[in-house]
């Protein structure tokens, strides 16, 4: 997949509507985690803030098509017309700012949404903790009542009363010559299938 990727980078390497790039996620770890990349290759598409999953097929004709039709303008300095209000009012603001002063404000926010993540996982294994404590409560009591009796009545009673054996597996039916004679109609003991007779009275063979 890596040489057409690389192909699309080029076709919209001077693009003006749309960006093609890609994120080493063993050096870019905080910004992949926060667009919950969790396999390589992953790809995403849309505008900031809101990139979806692409399902496509990776050959490069199906990226070319896919990014040609769904790559349009974003919210961006060079486009601020794509931006809604509160993202032109932010944009507009920080480019205010020199480099020094955005990387410093760019820290602080991600090492605030950091702090968020490690706390969502501190409770994630907390209640993961209380789930074990309770799981193994209830082990205890149930191997305490098998330990009383249980276990045992459940023996004698299996064999007092067993599984029924399965069922012997089906024979398949013999198709040979005979089988053939009876599907036209002949008696197996030479008789026609044809005797003449009537149907017994109250019996229709039409529908």
């Amino acid at each position: 997949m890596k040489p057409a990727w690389d192909q699309l980078m080029v076709d919209f390497k001077d693009s003006k509507t749309g960006l093609v790039a890609d994120v080493d996620c063993t050096k870019e770890e905080d910004l992949c985690s926060q667009q919950k990349v969790e396999g390589y290759p992953t790809i995403k598409w849309g505008k900031i803030g809101e990139l979806k999953d692409y399902e496509g097929d990776r050959e490069l004709g199906a990226l070319q098509e896919f990014a040609k039709t769904n790559l349009g303008p974003i919210c961006g300095p060079k486009s601020l017309s794509e931006c809604d209000e509160t993202q032109k009012k932010q944009v507009e603001e920080f480019m205010k700012l020199d480099d020094e002063a955005l990387k410093t404000k760019m820290t602080e926010q991600n090492k605030a949404v950091e702090a968020i993540e490690k706390e969502f996982e501190k409770e994630i294994e907390a209640l993961e903790a209380a789930h074990k404590v309770k799981e193994d409560a209830k082990n205890a009591k149930v191997n305490a009542i098998n330990a009383e009796g249980l276990s045992s009545m459940n023996i004698v009673w299996k064999d007092r009363y067993p599984p029924p054996p399965p069922p012997p597996p089906e024979e398949e039916e013999d198709m040979g010559e005979e089988g053939e004679e009876g599907m036209d109609g002949e008696d197996p003991d030479g008789a026609d299938g044809d005797d003449g007779e009537e149907p017994p009275a109250g019996r229709s063979d039409e529908l």
